[in-house]
């Protein structure tokens, strides 16, 4: 149980990084 928590929390940390990523670099590919 604990072990799918944390993978869970992972997943969704490394999304929200993604998600932080595509913020950074769309603008520039924009200009």
């Amino acid at each position: 149980m604990f072990y799918i928590s944390e993978k869970h929390r992972f997943r969704s940390r490394l999304h929200s990084h993604k998600q932080t990523c595509i913020h950074i670099i769309r603008p520039q590919l924009i200009n």
